[in-house]
This record gives C-alpha cells, structure tokens and sequence, in this order.
C-alpha cells in the first residue's frame, strides 16, 4: 500500500479511502443480511414447529374429549353427545389436516397421514357406533313404553284375579305380578350392566312370567280375566328388549374390536408425533440460539474489523498526505530562511505533492539563480566602486602633478622673464651706449 499511495492523486486517495469504508460497510452489512435471513428461516422453523406442537397439542385435547364423549354415549347414548362426539371428530381431522398440509418434511407428513387415516377409521367406527347408539335410544324409549304397557296390563290383569271369585287369584295375582316385575328389572338391569347372562336371563324371566299367565288362565278361563293383554304387551316388551339388546351388544362388539383400539394406536401414535414435535421445537430452539449468539458474535467482530480498518485507513491515508506535507512545510521554512542547500522532499511523487515539491525545487533553484544574480551583482557594483575609486586617486595624483609641473613651470617662466628683462635692460644700455659712442 505504501508503494501504491504516492502513485495516486490525493483526491483518489481520500475517494480510494472512503471507497474502501463503503466496501467493508457493505460487506459487513451484507453478511449481516445474509446472517438475518438465515436467523429468520431458524425463527420460521421454530414459529412452523411452535405451530405444530400447539395444533397437536390440540388435537390430543379433542381426541381426549372425544374419547371421554365415546365413553359417555356408551353409558348414556342420546342424540346431544351423538352430535358433539361427531363436531369433535370432525374438528380433530381438520387439525390433523392442517398438521399434514403444514408438515415440512416427507416423514413427518406421511405420519400425519396415517393418524388422518386412522382418525377416518375411527370416525367409520364411531359412525356404526353411532348408529347403533340411535337404535338403542329407539329401541330403549319403546322399551319404556311397553314397559308401561306390560306394568298396566298386568296391574289390570291382578286386580281382576284379586276381585274374582276364585280363591287362589289373589296367589295368582301375586305371581304375576312378581315374574312381570322381574322381567322388567332383568331386561333394565341388562340395559344398565350388559352383564352377558343378562339375554337368557331375560329369556327365562319370561318364560317364567308365561307359565304364570298360563296358570292364571287355566285357573279362571270361565272367569273373563284380561290375560291376553298381559301376554301381547310382554310379547312386545320382549321384542324391544331383544332389539336394544342386540344393538346394545354390536355397539360393544364395535367398540371393543373396533373403537377402542383405533383410538389406542391413533393416541399412541399422535404422541409419538407430538413427541417428535417437541423434540424437533427444542432442537430448532437450540439452533436458533446458537444461530443468533453466532451472528451477534461475527457481527461484533466485522463491526470491529470494520473499525480497525477505518481506523487503518484513516491513519495510512492520513500520513501518506500529512508527513509529506509536513516535510515539505520544514523545507520551505528553511528555503525561507536562506537554506538553499535543503532537499526538496517528495519529487518523485506523481501526485499533487509531488507536484508541490517540484515547484519548491523550482522556486529553490531561482532563489539560488537570484542569489548569484545578486553576488555578480554586487561584485559588479564593487568593481565599478574600485575602478572610480582608481579614476579619483590617479586623478588627484595627476592634479597634484600637474600642479607641480604648472609651479615649477610658472617658476621657470618668472625666472626666464626676470632673464629676459634683464636681457632687455642689458640691451637698452647696450644700445644707449652704442648711440652715445656713435655719437661720439
């Protein structure tokens, strides 16, 4: 990197700079995307699972109250408890539907398949329970009826034994009227135990109550006694008695080789599955956990590579500007205060400080062209200085000659003026005395 920077302007550097801090944000949040979309398929998982186990949960609780409704119709079968055992299946098939179409994976959707299987099994069984239960509240409310009847009858039938003429019909009455009774209580106590002797029981109590109807009829044939009656109306206490019985005996039938044990193995199973379920919503629960300490543990840690990064880059930007500025600033502060034997930092940098250090160069080397430009200058001046300096003393040197010359000169021309009027003076006696001698 140190090799890369000086190559790039400063402005690419900042943009390579803050480009770089976009790249790691980006790719931190990124990640952290990726990490988010991976936690909330986990938390998806986890609501699917959740979900699941609450909708078995509740199936368990409907097949529970359905099984305790079945319980109820058995002991006490009428038309309400048919209808809410038959709400309650139909929700409970609903619920494991919805568990089937939900289920995620192969397996788990094939085991939801065969409790709905099982749960239509049962409710077909449920459904002939049913209709037995309604042949039997039939058959037990004609039971009732005829019951009534029987009781009318024969009360009918003993007080005429008890007011007729014959002494033994009071006895006769008596005995009717006790095998009718029994009968009555063998059949309703069959009803309400379905103790298996309960049919030949029944079978025998009216052949017994029969033999007393015959004896009474022997007894007081001449008499008009209403025994017939007693006999179509046992007759026909009889019929209902054995129709209720035998649904009575189908719906035991059903229910113990049918019912019961579909409900067993569609209970285990749905436990088993729920079983499963939780396991599976614990495992996911782990696994989101651990899934979520992990990203928050890889996103602190590219939060802070991230940092230390812009950290480091920050601070390798920043020096790669300042310490060249820096260098430059002291070179120029010595090229100010005269150093010209200072070097120029950074010319071979192709950015803009570079550029700033090959125009210090520049500006150095004129200041030094200026300096020797002002020494020749000055040496010049000094030169020039020198020269007139010379002129002035070889001219006073020569005033003071001349001066000389001109007084010695001067001297000269007084003596020879002094010599030539002497001269003159010496010619004018000559003269004076040549005319005199002329003269003479």
């Amino acid at each position: 990197m140190r090799a890369i920077l000086p190559r790039l302007g400063i402005r690419a550097r900042i943009l390579a700079g803050f480009g770089a801090l976009i790249a790691i944000s980006l790719g931190v949040a990124g990640f952290g995307v990726l990490e988010t979309q991976s936690l909330g398929r986990q938390i998806s998982r986890l609501d699917h699972a959740a979900l699941q186990n609450d909708r078995l949960a509740t199936a368990q609780q409907v097949l529970d109250q359905a099984a305790a409704r079945v319980l109820r119709f058995r002991l006490a079968p009428d038309a309400a408890a048919g209808e809410e055992l038959t709400a309650l299946l139909t929700r409970f098939r609903t619920l494991i539907q919805e568990a089937t179409d939900q289920a995620l994976e192969p397996e788990r959707r094939a085991s939801r398949k065969e409790v709905a299987k099982a749960a239509q099994t049962y409710a077909d069984s449920l459904d002939r329970l049913t209709g037995l239960g309604q042949a039997i509240i039939t058959e037990r409310t004609q039971l009732i009826g005829g019951g009534d009847a029987l009781t009318a009858a024969s009360a009918r039938l003993s007080t005429a034994l008890r007011t007729g003429d014959d002494p033994s019909g009071g006895a006769l009455a008596d005995a009717i009227d006790h095998d009718v009774l029994m009968v009555r209580i063998i059949g309703w106590r069959f009803l309400a135990t379905l103790e298996h002797t309960g049919p030949t029981r029944f079978e025998a109590a009216t052949e017994t109550a029969l033999r007393a109807l015959d004896g009474a009829a022997e007894a007081a044939s001449h008499q008009g006694i209403p025994i017939e009656p007693v006999r179509t109306a046992l007759a026909d206490f009889g019929s209902h008695f054995d129709a209720a019985a035998e649904a009575l005996l189908q719906s035991e039938l059903v229910w113990t080789n049918e019912a019961e044990p579909q409900m067993q193995a569609m209970t285990g199973r749905l436990g088993e599955i729920r079983l499963s379920t939780r396991e599976r919503f614990a495992a996911t629960r782990l696994t989101t956990a651990r899934s979520s300490a992990r990203a928050a543990l890889v996103q602190s840690g590219l939060a802070a590579f991230g940092l230390l990064a812009g950290v480091v880059l920050a601070l390798t930007i920043g020096r790669s500007i300042s310490r060249p500025v820096v260098a430059m600033t002291a070179a120029m502060q010595k090229l100010a205060g005269g150093d010209r034997a200072i070097v120029v930092p950074a010319l071979d940098r192709q950015d803009e400080i570079g550029g700033m250090a090959r125009a210090v160069e520049v500006f150095k080397a004129g200041a030094i062209a200026a300096e020797r430009m002002a020494g020749e200058q000055q040496a010049a001046q000094a030169a020039r200085e020198a020269r007139s300096q010379k002129l002035i003393e070889l001219t006073g040197r020569f005033q003071a000659s001349a001066g000389q010359m001109v007084g010695t000169v001067a001297e000269a021309a007084g003596t020879m003026e002094s010599a030539a009027r002497s001269l003159s003076a010496t010619a004018g006696q000559t003269s004076t005395g040549s005319a005199a001698a002329a003269e003479t």
